[in-house]
């Protein structure tokens, strides 16, 4: 779909398109703290804690469905 402004993308049940948010991310000092999190934030099922190799994190889509993901600082630097 395009008109004078912008061009959006149609992606299976999402659309992206030009001033879109996909996804929000926090730092989260540790394992720890992300289950506090995923405690709080029950009413938004998140998922249990992941280990995405570099990091440990929850994620959960709000209302609106943006995606949240909590994140540990536990990384290696580089």
């Amino acid at each position: 779909m395009e008109n004078d402004k912008f061009k959006v993308n149609y992606f299976g049940s999402w659309i992206k398109g030009s001033r879109t948010v996909h996804h929000i991310e926090w730092r989260a000092k540790d394992v720890e703290f992300l289950l506090m999190w995923r405690t709080m934030l029950k009413k938004y099922f998140p998922t249990d804690v992941r280990d995405r190799n570099y990091f440990k994190a929850i994620s959960f889509n709000e209302e609106g469905g943006i995606l949240f993901e909590i994140v540990t600082d536990d990384s290696p630097r580089f």
